[in-house]
């Protein structure tokens, strides 16, 4: 039980100590850029020892990284507590930076401060989710000094910066909550799991001989390789009753291209001096069903003179599922990784192009924190549906949910399930929709209203595509686009960029007109089952989805 215990949470130091180059890159490359910028505005000797620290302090956890790499902690609670040390190490100057000099600053250069603070917040905040208490020690050291300096700067804008650092603040530590919980739970089931695998032991310990491990599959066999003994489990196991194979070669059992290598095998046991192979020193081998189906095994097995013949006993147990759940925890842990890289890279997309875009910091960190918000929710709906996709009506529902009133929402279409992939890409559009509206558009005033509706249509192709169409009105006389945003951006160009889709984007007088057209392999092919059990869930509720949904 113990050691299933270690397996897990050396997997998660594993986890922090397979990115740590990364992360260490970005601090030196993080640290430089701050450097140059603030040259001359921050005394000499000031910059000079806060770099020292900084880059003394990455060099240490690299050095630390490369000469302790392929070992294993001795204890986890000890890893644990270096890893939250060197996180509040790292983040120190950034916050005694911030402390020092946010409000004195250039506003060039406190909007980089600020971009950086919160940047390396969410990003540290998911690079060290595997250990909760150093996620949260890393955020909350570099935001909360950074928040409540803010708070004290009598200026309107820093104060609302500030606001926005506590929110933003919350939302991290709610993530590292449930990352925390998710782990604990995760670890609790291993541990009964290795208390099962344990009580399994422990009874396969106290029985001795062939009879005592009868739950398994028992063939033995006599110097001529013949079948003399055939268990009820090896019935179940093979297919064969026992009748059948009485008395014939073992090779019944055995794939053609295995046979040689098994009768080498028993030859040399044969002439050894051991007796037997204890259930430890299994070894696998292939086995076939009457059926012709081949599906591995662990095997031991042991030899007994009894008057003046000597018998074979081997012992067999399918680990065809224990086999499967190995190559599908392979594929989780890949599919993690992949997904976390993911996650990274397009969180810092988004915070670079906001940045680039945004006329003031107030501006920037309002962008931000509501695309943000916006991706936790687009993540919280597949992981509520186990990444098997999304119903496009409780996606759009869902991004509206903040500015919608009694009657200036209308959402119509069929029960169609997004794959993840469309999920997320449709959710950063609707996302940027919904926030132009509330700010400029239709739902900026109160007589206004959204319609979203989706149907399907040919398009004289041979495969269908799913039609969404956005119409506003009834909201302030809009004019001509005259300049776009990077919200603009995402809307024209990420459909036809990730789902290869197409996107009509009109400013008409009475609002904007989005039509968005993707592919229908982009919707999930279990979409239909998935559907059922929604509905069935829902109970009384199952009729109304294909109903228009107006709020």
């Amino acid at each position: 039980m113990q050691s299933n215990l270690y397996e897990f949470q050396k997997r998660q130091i594993t986890l922090i100590a397979r990115v740590t180059p990364y992360a260490m890159a970005g601090h030196v490359a993080n640290v430089t850029v701050i450097a140059v910028a603030f040259a001359g505005s921050v005394p000499a000797a000031t910059l000079i020892a806060w770099c020292a620290y900084a880059y003394a302090t990455a060099l240490l956890l690299i050095y630390r990284h490369v000469k302790n790499r392929g070992r294993s902690p001795r204890s986890f609670q000890r890893a644990a507590r270096k890893v939250t040390i060197y996180a509040f190490l790292l983040t120190l100057p950034w916050s005694v930076l911030a402390v020092l000099y946010l409000g004195s600053l250039p506003h060039s250069e406190e909007l980089m401060l600020v971009a950086l603070v919160v940047g390396m917040a969410g990003c540290g905040t998911l690079l060290l989710s595997a250990i909760p208490p150093a996620a949260f020690s890393y955020m909350s050291v570099i935001l909360i000094p950074s928040t409540v300096k803010c708070l004290f700067v009598s200026q309107k804008g820093y104060v609302l910066l500030g606001m926005l650092g506590l929110s933003y603040w919350g939302c991290l530590s709610a993530l590292i909550a449930k990352t925390s919980r998710d782990n604990r739970e995760r670890r609790e089931a291993e541990l009964v799991l290795a208390e099962r695998d344990a009580h399994l032991q422990a009874s396969e310990a106290k029985l001795a001989g062939i009879l005592g491990i009868a739950g398994d599959a028992i063939v033995s066999i006599e110097a001529g390789r013949r079948i003399t003994l055939f268990n009820a489990a090896a019935e179940r196991l093979f297919g064969y009753s026992r009748a059948e194979v009485l008395g014939q070669p073992i090779d019944l059992l055995i794939p053609t291209r295995f046979r040689v290598t098994h009768q080498r095998h028993i030859e040399r046991f044969a002439s050894g001096s051991d007796i037997s192979r204890r259930m430890g020193e299994r070894q696998e081998v292939i086995g076939r069903r009457k059926t012709g189906e081949e599906f591995p095994t662990e095997a031991s097995i042991s030899k007994l003179d009894l008057g003046g013949e000597r018998l074979y006993t081997v012992v067999l147990r399918d680990i065809t599922d224990r086999k499967r759940a190995e190559n599908r925890q392979g594929l989780l842990a890949a599919e993690l990784d992949h997904r976390v890289k993911n996650i990274l890279a397009m969180v810092s997309a988004i915070a670079s192009r906001t940045q680039d875009t945004s006329c003031s910091t107030a501006d920037f960190v309002s962008a931000l924190d509501g695309r943000i918000k916006s991706m936790a929710t687009t993540h919280e709906l597949l992981s509520h549906h186990r990444w098997e996709g999304i119903p496009l009506a409780e996606l759009v529902r869902r991004k509206l949910e903040p500015f919608t009133t009694a009657k200036n929402v209308q959402i119509e279409g069929a029960d169609n399930i997004l794959r993840p992939e469309a999920a997320q890409a449709i959710a950063m559009v609707l996302h940027e929709l919904a926030t132009n509206a509330a700010k400029y558009g239709a739902l900026s005033v109160a007589g206004g209203h959204v319609s979203v509706r989706w149907h399907h249509l040919q398009n004289g192709q041979a495969h269908s595509w799913l039609s969404i169409c956005w119409e506003e009105s009834g909201g302030p006389i809009v004019g001509a686009l005259t300049q776009s945003g990077y919200g603009t951006t995402i809307i024209r160009d990420l459909i036809p960029y990730e789902l290869d889709g197409t996107v009509d984007l009109v400013h008409t007088s009475k609002g904007i007109r989005c039509k968005l057209e993707i592919p229908d392999h982009w919707l999930s092919a279990v979409g239909s089952d998935f559907m059922l059990r929604r509905k069935h869930s829902q109970g009384t509720h199952a009729d109304q989805t294909r109903r228009p949904l107006v709020k």
